[in-house]
């Protein structure tokens, strides 16, 4: 078995790369399969996470506080893409989340969740209760009418800038 990064305390990761990282049972993280395992607060920024056994970003095992996540492109792990077990207090902000098992599944309270996109996830999001987050707008229905010219009107039907989308 293997897994991705695994980060501590005051660790920073901007452009980083964790991918094909498997385990003999990814649904246990001490077994693998994670590409990044967040243990403690920190930023982990700018990061493509893709085709993992498990989860692609997993955040837990310590009580994680303070974390954030932004601007991430998670993308065919197996489990979900990013994935807060323990903790509280983290940002979860403009990161891409597509073709997961899950996009996004907050299993804590107190967590802000912004901007995020997530498309072709079994389930996009999945967030307990008593977390705070922008509205998340279900674009995943039929498109809007062709366009033709230099302008038209927005067919995203949200003008909140930090709205979650799911189409």
């Amino acid at each position: 078995s293997s897994g991705g990064f695994w980060t501590a305390d005051g660790v920073t990761m901007i452009d980083c790369l964790a991918e094909h990282n498997v385990g003999a049972n990814s649904t246990t993280p001490a077994r693998g399969g994670l590409g990044i395992w967040v243990y403690g607060t920190g930023l982990i920024q700018n990061c493509t996470v893709r085709a993992n056994s498990g989860d692609g970003i997993y955040v837990g095992s310590g009580n994680v506080t303070g974390a954030k996540f932004i601007n991430n492109v998670v993308e065919g792990n197996t489990m979900a893409g990013i994935h807060m077990v323990n903790g509280s207090g983290n940002v979860f902000e403009k990161n891409h989340l597509r073709g997961n098992g899950i996009g996004l599944h907050i299993a804590t309270t107190a967590n802000l969740i912004i901007g995020n996109t997530a498309t072709a996830n079994t389930t996009n999001y999945l967030i307990v209760t008593s977390n705070r987050y922008g509205p998340i707008v279900d674009l995943t229905g039929a498109g809007a009418a062709s366009m033709s010219g230099n302008s038209a009107a927005s067919t995203l039907v949200t003008t909140d800038p930090h709205a979650n989308i799911s189409y």
